[in-house]
C-alpha cells in the first residue's frame, strides 16, 4: 500500500508543478525566446503539438496493453488456484 501512496504523491506533485506555473511549463522555445517574452504556447506550435499527441496516444496504448496483460495473468492465476482447490 505504501508504494501506491508514493506513486500517487509523485503524480500529484507533478500535476501541481506543471499546472502551478503554466506561464513557464506551457511555453515552447529557447531560453532567449522565453526571456524576451515571445516563446509560443505549446498549442500554437504545430510540430510540438503533433509530436505530443502521437506520444500520448502511444503511451496510453502501452499502459492499456500492460493493464490488460496483467488482468489476463491474474485471471489465469485465479483459474489455476481454483483448479488446484486452494484459495
Amino acid at each position: 500500500m505504501a508504494n501506491r501512496i508514493v506513486y500517487l504523491a509523485i503524480a500529484v506533485f507533478s500535476l501541481i508543478w506543471v499546472f502551478g506555473q503554466t506561464g513557464r511549463t506551457f511555453k515552447v522555445g529557447t531560453y532567449a525566446q522565453f526571456a524576451a517574452g515571445n516563446a509560443q504556447m505549446f498549442w500554437e506550435n504545430r510540430t510540438f503539438l503533433t509530436a505530443f499527441i502521437v506520444v500520448m496516444v502511444v503511451w496510453i496504448a502501452g499502459v492499456i496493453g500492460f493493464f490488460l496483460d496483467l488482468w489476463r495473468e491474474g485471471l489465469a492465476v485465479g483459474k489455476a488456484r481454483a483448479a488446484a482447490g486452494s484459495r
